[in-house]
């Protein structure tokens, strides 16, 4: 496990070792999709990290002509989610 580096992510790794925990496999979110309650405009969100931080104000160019800057909805069913599971690995005693 000592031999994982950071070059190696996005490929195909083995190793040996004991799992001594493991999480419920949970939704991630990887597309963020909001709707403005004034205009009904949809913008979307690239979400790359574990943490991001959520878009407030509408920037659709009916809001900004109308200075009205409604407020953004998340709409949770047309946001796209992967499966996501931690575990922690042990390296062999011997």
């Amino acid at each position: 496990m000592r031999d994982v580096k950071s070059k190696m992510i996005g490929g195909l790794v083995t190793m040996k070792g004991i799992v001594t925990r493991a999480s419920d496999v949970k939704p991630c979110l990887t597309v963020a999709v909001y709707a403005c309650e004034c205009c009904g405009y949809e913008i979307y969100q690239m979400i790359n990290t574990k943490e991001f931080n959520p878009l407030q104000v509408c920037q659709s160019p009916k809001c900004i002509r109308n200075k009205l800057f409604g407020n953004l909805v998340l709409q949770v069913k047309s946001s796209r989610y992967v499966s996501y599971q931690e575990v922690k690995v042990q390296e062999p005693s011997d």
